[in-house]
């Protein structure tokens, strides 16, 4: 699945360098799968430095699929899904935005955290907030 959500990326990769790539990480769980941050992290030690503006407009345009010009966290919990990470929806926006003081993901500076949101009122991210990711 990770070589799958990498070439939907944009990347060449065979299955068994994508299997390689994680474990090698040391990010997959017992049953075999690959939380999103590791998913990120993975894919950052893959490009090195290769990140471009075409890279990042690639992977939004993933999350994108009905091209609105905005993500939201169930376009996100979606990917995830296909990489095999269950997550609701409030657990992609902790992920996100951070957890607040409850766990309403409003992390600690108000909707996003850390000094001011991640994500538009409707908790949708556009493409300017996904690259501040």
């Amino acid at each position: 699945r990770l070589a799958t959500a990498m070439r939907e990326l944009g990347e060449d990769i065979r299955d068994r360098d994508a299997m390689r790539l994680a474990m090698d990480s040391d990010a997959v769980d017992m049953q075999g799968r690959l939380g999103f941050s590791s998913f990120v992290a993975i894919m950052a030690n893959y490009v090195e430095g290769r990140e471009t503006e075409e890279d990042l407009q690639a992977a939004f345009r993933f999350l994108d699929k009905q091209g609105r010009g905005v993500i939201s966290f169930h376009d996100i919990q979606r990917a995830l899904g296909l990489m095999g990470v269950r997550m609701t929806e409030r657990d992609v926006e902790d992920l996100v935005c951070g957890p607040g003081p409850t766990g309403s993901g409003a992390g600690p500076g108000g909707a996003g955290g850390g000094g001011g949101p991640r994500h538009g009122p409707n908790g949708e991210i556009s493409f300017a907030q996904f690259v501040q990711l």
